[in-house]
């Protein structure tokens, strides 16, 4: 039985990333959808600060509902969700440490540029304590790159 943490955020390549979790996924595996949010404010100082506890019920329901839309594939498993105020990247770090496996995303921007993985990805590649797997977004399947 694995664990494994699927970052989460409304964009299609993270949602391909967690379609790719659950048709991968074992019976008995274990996968969380692990969504992290953060709000610069650069607003008014007149304005009443935000309640992270309002975007924290918003993106809980958000990733329900991702999570619902992606339910009935693959294997049998657990799901569990896990809503955090902080970086995506450092959260998702942090729960590598007890993940046997992490997903994510890949934010391309086409051409040249399309080599680059995402901010997030990148940090997680470079820092996790697992294995990682940077799902490629939509148009980048079964590229292959010269001389590989």
């Amino acid at each position: 039985m694995k664990r494994i943490i699927v970052g989460v955020d409304s964009s299609d390549d993270a949602n391909r990333a967690l379609h790719w979790a659950l048709d991968n996924a074992g019976e008995g595996d274990t996968i969380v959808a692990a969504h992290a949010w953060q709000i610069y404010s650069i607003g008014d100082p007149a304005t009443p600060p935000y309640d992270p506890a309002d975007f924290e019920v918003d993106a809980r329901r958000r990733l329900e509902e991702l999570v619902a839309e992606a339910a009935g594939r693959g294997a049998v498993v657990e799901i569990e969700l896990a809503v955090h105020h902080g970086d995506p990247a450092k959260t998702l770090v942090e729960l590598s440490k007890t993940a046997d496996l992490v997903v994510v995303g890949s934010r391309g921007f086409g051409g040249f540029r399309d080599l680059l993985l995402g901010s997030v990805s990148t940090k997680v590649v470079q820092h996790s304590v697992c294995p990682v797997v940077v799902v490629p977004g939509h148009g980048r399947e079964g590229r292959s790159t010269p001389g590989m």
